[in-house]
Parts: structure tokens; C-alpha cells; sequence
């Protein structure tokens, strides 16, 4: 291959600015992809995916509604993906997902075909084209139109649902779920945003809460990072080592986002250089270039924290943030640093001797990079930015501060 061709390989394999879109190309999450599956054949179950910013959600729905389309049984099943916006109301919403619902003719019941028959490509018609100009976007309207695609099932996929705001009517979308919960098994919505529980995306609605299989996205596991590195590679025919591999696993944090990027720097290089092994120059050139594409608020809100007019240690506090063990959620107490901070400094650093760096780290002078919960006896620790442990790691990689 020329390097331009190996060039426009690269940019398929790993994919920093998008989510994956290749079946062949996706590694790991096979429990979360199990959970929602199971959703399709649960009587009056659908489905909420949640979890982080950069832990690949939106590739897992992309990759769920491949293989639901690629199954035997696709032709009696629909899959309609959307995509939020913040500008969404209730009523937006489901214009958009009815411009995404591609129904087969032969399927076609209930309502007027001989409207807009333009709207038919390929044997199918967009379920738009055949909606009324007076149609109302009740709950019930929308449930009733639903209820006439007469397929085997209809998945409902609704991305980037933390966008929407008291625009939309979650009121009324929890009755269109508890409605087809209750008379309609056929049709399965699935739930897919940005949160650290249930409740922050689709409200204080007890009545649905049963209706919903909560599938948490959690930092992807090592194992499954080195997966996608490997199966990437092996694609481009070009190798790694052991200690080179490790170097990425543990600077991505437990964010394939960072493991497609990193990568993605060290593959350039090495094609470029016509290498087949990505060595230490690599790596380091690679994470160099990570760094620079991080977003502005994430560097702004580093520098912002850590500067200081005298020597200080709010980088090497705020790298044993980065580095300490979390619980699922991403919480960590300030006695969790001691060890890590000593053997950062060199010398015993006890919770005292730092605290009042965790309190600043908390407030706006520090840029609030870190969240603070709990009484002053328990007290809990996590990022304002999820994203910000792995940029710190790579900060403090490429500076030297390790323990």
C-alpha cells in the first residue's frame, strides 16, 4: 500500500473524532451489549445506557443497531436512531424519529399510502411522509401511530439524551414507555446518556422506573483496551510492545476516546517513517499530540489549577487524584492519596498536609476541577471532568512526575 492508502486505512481503524461504525472494528463491552439485548426479548422492558463522557456508548448503539439490521430477522424489525439536541421539545423529538423510521411496504397498516408517495424508496416509506398536517404529538397519538407498524419489533434509540432540557416534556415520554410497556410489546425504546445515575436523564418517574433496564458504561477494562489496540494494529500490519502497549492502556484511563487517539498519533508517525513498530519515539510523539487535541476547557481548566506565583505541589496532587483507585462512580477520600502522593514527592505526605489543596482544587479559585461531596468527616473526591484523569496522566507522563 502507498502511504496515502495506508493513511485512509488509519482513519478508519482508529477514529478519536467519531465513534465506531465497524462491526469488525469494535472490541469489548460484550456484557453491556448482552444487557440490551436482552431488552428486545423482555416482555415490557426497554433499555437505558448511561455512563461517562468518552467510554463509547454511542459506538456500542451504533454497533447494536448494526447487528440488528444484519440479523435474519431484520427484515420484520425496524431500528430508528436519533440523535438529541438541546433545542429538542417533545414534539421534535418525535418528528425526527418518525423521519427515521423506514417501514416496508408490505407492512404498511392503518393509515393513508397514498400520501407524499415520493417518500418511498426501495420498497420502504418513511413513516413522515405519511403523517397528517394536523397530526397532534400527544403520548397517545405517538403510541397509536406505533402501534399500526405491524413489524415484529420496532427499536427506538434516542442518543445524547442528557442534551435535552426543560424543553422536552419527560412527563409525557415516560407515558408514551409505561403505554407500549403495557399494550404494545413490540416496540422497545432504548435511553442513552451522559450521567452518573437513572434519575438525572429520565427524571422522578417511579411509574417507568420498572420498565427500564438500567445498563451502566463503565471505564472500559484494561483487557478491552489492549483489544482495541491490538485488533487496530493487526489491521495496519504494524506491531507493538509489550511495555509500549501498557504505556497506552494505562494513559487512556479507561477511555477507549483516549486509546483511539493516542493510537491513532503513534500509527501516523510510524507509517510516516515507514516503521512497522510503534517504538518510544512514537508513544511519545503521540502523546504529545493527544494532549495538544484535548479541548480548550480541559487545558485551560489544568492550567488554571495548577498555577502558582511560588513552588507548590498542586500538580503532583492533583496527578495522585488522577492515578488512585475510584469507586464505580468515580468518587476517591483524600486518605486514598496519601501513599501515591508520598512516593510522588519523595517524602510522607499525610491527608493534613494537603487537604487544604483538595479544598482550592474544589472552589473557583482553582477552576473547580474537582467536585467535592459529603460532611468533613466524608468527605468524597471526583473530577468535573471525567475526561480530565487521563489528561493529567499524560501531563505528568510526559513532565516526568510518576511515582
Amino acid at each position: 500500500m502507498t502511504h496515502s492508502e495506508k493513511y485512509q486505512k488509519l482513519a478508519k481503524v482508529f477514529t478519536p473524532a467519531s465513534p465506531v461504525e465497524d462491526r469488525s472494528l469494535f472490541a469489548g463491552r460484550l456484557e453491556q451489549l448482552a444487557s440490551l439485548w436482552q431488552v428486545l426479548d423482555l416482555r415490557g422492558m426497554h433499555g437505558i445506557l448511561y455512563g461517562e463522557r468518552g467510554v463509547g456508548k454511542t459506538s456500542l448503539i451504533n454497533i447494536l443497531k448494526i447487528i440488528l439490521e444484519a440479523s435474519q430477522t431484520a427484515k420484520d424489525l425496524i431500528v430508528a436512531k436519533h440523535s438529541c439536541y438541546s433545542q429538542d421539545d417533545f414534539e421534535e423529538v418525535w418528528k425526527k424519529i418518525f423521519q427515521e423510521i423506514k417501514i416496508p411496504n408490505r407492512f404498511m397498516v392503518g393509515e393513508d399510502r397514498s400520501q407524499r408517495p415520493a417518500a418511498r424508496l426501495d420498497g420502504y416509506t418513511r413513516l413522515s411522509s405519511i403523517i397528517k398536517d394536523d397530526y397532534t404529538y400527544t403520548s397517545r397519538e405517538i403510541v397509536r401511530t406505533l402501534s399500526n407498524i405491524r413489524v415484529d419489533k420496532v427499536v427506538i434509540i434516542l442518543d445524547e439524551f442528557d442534551r435535552l432540557d426543560s424543553r422536552f416534556d419527560k412527563k409525557l415520554f415516560a407515558d408514551v414507555i409505561k403505554n407500549v410497556s403495557d399494550a404494545h410489546q413490540n416496540i422497545k425504546i432504548i435511553i442513552v446518556g451522559v450521567s452518573d445515575d437513572v434519575n438525572s436523564l429520565v427524571g422522578q418517574h417511579e411509574s417507568i422506573r420498572r420498565n427500564l433496564k438500567e445498563v451502566n458504561m463503565p471505564l472500559m477494562p484494561p483487557a478491552e483496551l489492549r483489544e482495541i489496540v491490538l485488533k487496530g494494529l493487526s489491521l495496519l500490519d504494524l506491531r507493538i510492545s509489550d511495555e509500549n502497549l501498557s504505556t497506552i492502556v494505562e494513559l487512556s484511563a479507561g477511555y477507549p476516546y483516549y486509546t483511539h487517539q493516542i493510537c491513532y498519533h503513534a500509527c501516523y508517525m510510524a507509517i510516516g517513517s515507514d516503521k512497522i513498530f510503534l517504538d518510544d519515539a512514537a508513544i511519545k510523539y503521540s502523546i504529545g499530540q493527544t494532549i495538544q487535541d484535548s479541548k480548550e476547557t480541559i487545558r485551560h481548566t489544568f492550567q488554571g489549577a495548577t498555577m502558582a506565583n511560588q513552588k507548590n505541589f498542586f500538580k503532583e496532587v492533583l496527578y495522585a487524584c488522577a492515578i488512585c483507585n475510584t469507586d464505580e462512580h468515580g468518587y476517591f477520600q483524600a486518605s486514598d492519596l496519601e501513599r501515591i502522593l508520598s512516593r510522588i514527592l519523595g517524602r510522607q505526605a499525610k491527608v493534613q498536609q494537603f487537604a487544604r489543596h483538595l479544598t482550592k482544587l474544589s472552589s473557583p479559585e482553582r477552576g473547580n476541577v474537582l467536585i467535592c461531596y459529603g460532611n468533613s468527616r466524608k468527605k468524597r473526591y471526583k473530577f468535573t471532568d471525567p475526561l480530565m484523569r487521563a489528561y493529567i496522566q499524560m501531563i505528568a507522563y510526559t513532565q516526568g512526575v510518576a511515582p
